[in-house]
């Protein structure tokens, strides 16, 4: 990466804007007072590639949030061009920090790839660059800070680095495939895993249902046998029966006409029942006749006064609400009458209050005049004790003109014109107390009017005789009508009663026929009974041949059900076999096997290609090559002092090694392992800036692409000038090793500025390259 151009508008440091190019010079300082925006110049390359800043914390604590306390104006923007991997990438990313929203766009090659939408441009930065945000703050941007090192990040956030750095990024895609596979295969799997158990159940009913269809199928050919033979004996009996029939013809009839004569006697029965049933019924009707004719009347006497209780309750209702309006409207007029007084009273009230206020003023007035009358008369009885008045003086004759009696003089002047006041005022007075005197008489006289226009209320108290005799009439009403209710059951056989008379006739005739017709056909039975009797050895046979028919008969329709019985079994067996191999050929297209084969091998993959498989042997392994390229980075400053190891695992208390990622720093002076941030301030930083440069060398070695430029903003602070040119030596390795062709650093240190080939300044809202004459100065 080669940072070629830096444009910032509308930042708190640049408000007016500027346009940075950094041009070819190996060593390029930025210097500076604080707080003149030198940081903010760097961290514009971090928040035009990922939207934030490492510098600046947010008020709610989001990353993305704290780039907008970076900018003032609501049409700031920010633009990067850099050279990344042979291709020029131009960053532009608009930025409004009031309404807290940001646009970004790519250019790649001068060719748009992203329209300001921040999810796209994520995807399709990280695409064409391969920098991702971790990389680029651990070992290519050294923030003041801090943020982004490989030595303050948890041990995700380290193993996420070091992933990058030895390009898992390259089983991602493997991993996704694969991974994209597996579930799509474990999804078909659960979803045919309901379809898979259902056919395995159906398919293990195979055995049975074999050897149940054979045991119905034998029992079918036994009743198929049986029922051909049972056949013969049917036509045998039906044979002799027909035979012996012939043979006693006139039993046969005897035998026939008592059956047909038992038939009718049942028919009369049933008959003679049914009418009794209705006759009796009509005579109970006819024994209610006088109590329903008695409903009848009744029921048309009540409708009658509840009719002219009705008309009642509405002459009465009439006379209600005639009365009220009567009593509404009186009152209404009344109510008007005392409003009109109220207002006049109202009205007295205020003139009177009026007058009131202002002979309370009057007596103010009064009060003042006579105080002023009193003084005044005081001042003028000087004029009676003063010893000069009238005497000579120098020819000259002293009167009341005299300066020194001049006060008494007027006072005693404003005397009269005062007590004219003073009487007029008591004359207003006297009149304002008669006008109050007339109101409060008028007041008085409002009041009696309105007490008596009061008693002309009315209320409506008289017409609680009549509302009680309305509700006595109501309930008169509903006292007849539920007498009304109570013949009902009466009224609804008043239809019948009209022809219960002539029912009764006809039920009664018609007994007596059928009962007539039933004792000649039980005297025809009787007659037939005895001629059977003497006959009764034929009877018996014929009896014996009809019964053993029967037997025959009902054993035949026992066996025919039972075989029905047995071909519904073997119609169910046979479909169920059917099923059976149906579910075999679905469960044979289904798969199942194989996709469990096919998912177990996807499941190896997949655990090889993810963090726990082959990325943490490579990260295991990678380990000790890392921290080769660190030593040999930091070796330029210490020697061989302090070497840097990755620790990938650790023992736990148990005496069992689980995974870890700590970076420790032995000390061969002391023989101690501790880690980078327990030892002092200037061995620190210099150990942590070795990581990063070493983390950066890696990737260029690794990866073989170029990384041109590195940033370090004040990564030199807390080192004293001689430690300071140690981490310049150790940053002329880095570059060596790592093939970097330049370094942009900010430093407040004149031995280091002093080493750049290039010195910018920062301050008042503008960046100007230096002469070689202003190198010296401080900054």
């Amino acid at each position: 990466m080669k940072i070629l151009e830096i444009k910032n508008k509308g930042s708190i440091a640049f408000p007016e804007g500027i346009t940075w190019t950094p041009g070819n010079e190996a060593k390029i300082a930025i210097v500076g007072d604080n707080g003149s925006g030198k940081t903010t110049l760097l961290d514009t390359i971090s928040m035009a590639f990922y939207g934030v800043t490492p510098n600046r914390r947010s008020e709610s604590g989001r990353e993305e949030g704290a780039i907008y306390g970076c900018f003032k104006a609501k049409s700031s923007s920010i633009e990067v061009k850099a050279e990344i991997g042979g291709k020029i990438i131009h960053v532009k990313r608009l930025i409004d920090p009031i309404a807290k929203t940001q646009k970004p766009y790519l250019y790649v090659d001068g060719k748009a790839v992203t329209e300001g939408k921040l999810k796209e441009f994520q995807e399709k930065f990280l695409e064409h660059t391969d920098l991702p945000q971790d990389l680029f703050l651990s070992a290519l941007y050294h923030s003041q800070k801090g943020k982004g090192h490989i030595v303050s990040l948890d041990q995700a956030g380290s193993r996420e680095l070091l992933g990058n750095l030895l390009g898992f990024q390259e089983y991602d895609s493997e991993f996704d495939l694969l991974e994209s596979e597996r579930k799509v295969l474990e999804s078909n799997i659960a979803a045919d895993d309901l379809l898979f158990k259902n056919l395995n159940f159906i398919i293990e009913g195979e055995e049975n249902a074999k050897e149940s269809l054979q045991v119905f199928e034998s029992d079918k050919v036994r009743i198929d046998s049986e029922l051909a033979s049972l056949e013969k004996t049917l036509s045998d009996i039906q044979q002799r029966l027909a035979e012996y029939k012939s043979e006693s013809s006139d039993v046969q009839a005897l035998i026939e006409s008592r059956t047909f004569t038992e038939k009718e006697i049942k028919v009369l029965e049933d008959e003679i029942a049914d009418i009794s049933e209705r006759l009796k019924n009509n005579q109970a009707l006819k024994a209610k006749e006088k109590a329903i004719r008695s409903a009848v009347e009744k029921k048309s006497i009540l409708e009658v006064e509840i009719s002219e209780l009705e008309n009642h309750i509405v002459l009465v209702q009439n006379q209600i609400d005639s009365s009220t309006k009567e009593i509404e409207e009186s009152n209404k007029a009344v109510k008007i009458e005392i409003d009109k007084l109220e207002y006049e009273k109202e009205a007295a009230r205020k003139n009177s209050d009026k007058l009131n206020t202002s002979r309370s003023d009057q007596r103010s007035k009064v009060a003042k005049l006579e105080s002023e009358i009193t003084e005044c008369e005081n001042k003028a009885s000087l004029l009676q004790r003063v010893p000069c008045n009238g005497v000579e003086v120098s020819g000259k004759q002293l009167n009341e003109s005299c300066e020194l009696l001049a006060d008494a003089v007027k006072s005693k002047e404003k005397i009269a014109s005062l007590k004219i006041e003073h009487d007029e005022l008591l004359k207003e007075m006297e009149q304002e107390v008669l006008k109050i005197e007339k109101i409060k008489g008028e007041m008085q006289s409002i009041d009696s009017q309105k007490l008596n226009l009061s008693s002309k209320l009315k209320t409506f108290d008289s017409l609680t005789d009549d509302r009680v005799k309305l509700e006595n009439l109501k309930m008169d009403i509903k006292v007849k009508k539920d007498e009304i209710t109570s013949f009902t059951d009466a009224l609804k056989n008043l239809a019948h009663l009209d022809l219960v008379d002539e029912r009764i006739r006809d039920y009664q005739a018609k007994i007596e026929i059928a009962s007539n017709k039933k004792s000649e056909l039980d005297s025809k039975l009787s007659g037939l009974a005895l001629l059977i009797t003497a006959k009764q050895s034929e009877v018996d046979g014929q009896l014996l041949i009809e019964k053993e028919l029967a037997d025959a008969k009902l054993k035949k329709d026992e066996m025919s059900k039972r075989r029905d019985e047995i071909l519904t079994e073997v119609s169910k067996l046979e479909t169920k076999l059917k099923q059976i191999e149906e579910s075999k050929e679905k469960l044979e297209a289904l798969g199942t096997p194989k996709k469990l084969e096919r998912l177990g091998r996807l499941r190896n993959l997949c655990e090889a290609l993810s963090p726990k498989g082959i990325r943490a042997l490579k990260l295991d392994a990678s380990g000790p090559e890392i921290s080769a390229t660190i030593n040999e980075v930091l070796s330029e400053c210490y020697g061989s002092r302090f070497q840097v190891s990755f620790k990938t695992t650790k023992e736990t208390g148990k005496g069992t090694v689980k995974e870890d990622f700590s970076i420790a720093v032995y000390d061969e002076e002391t023989g101690e392992e501790t880690f980078v941030d327990n030892k002092s301030g200037g061995q620190e930083a210099i150990i942590k800036e070795g990581i990063s440069l070493g983390v950066a060398v890696y990737k260029i070695q690794k990866t073989g692409k170029a990384i041109e430029t590195v940033i370090r903003d004040e990564a030199d602070g807390g080192l004293t000038p001689d430690n300071a040119k140690l981490y310049q030596k150790m940053l002329d390795k880095a570059m060596a090793l790592g093939g970097f062709k330049q370094v942009i650093f900010v430093s407040h240190k004149p031995e280091i500025q002093n080493l750049a080939d290039a010195v910018f300044k920062v301050g008042e809202g503008k960046i100007e390259k230096l002469s070689s004459e202003d190198k010296g100065m401080d900054f």
